[in-house]
């Protein structure tokens, strides 16, 4: 729980079709485990963000 640390982290990536396709990836480290778990949320949320509003508008081009 301390602000800083020397621990591992965590390493969030998301997938495409396949395990081959990284489409985006993030790293947390030195950080305490409470802000690992809310950048989690955070990158969650913009996920599903970007996809509602892809299946609103229709625009599926990167």
């Amino acid at each position: 729980m301390a602000d800083h640390n020397h621990f591992r982290g965590i390493n969030l990536v998301r997938f495409g079709a396949n395990l081959n396709i990284m489409l985006d990836r993030k790293d947390y480290e030195g950080i305490s485990v409470l802000d690992q778990y809310n950048f989690s949320i955070d990158m969650y949320h913009s996920i599903t963000n970007i996809k509602k509003s892809r299946a609103l508008t229709g625009n599926w081009n990167w």
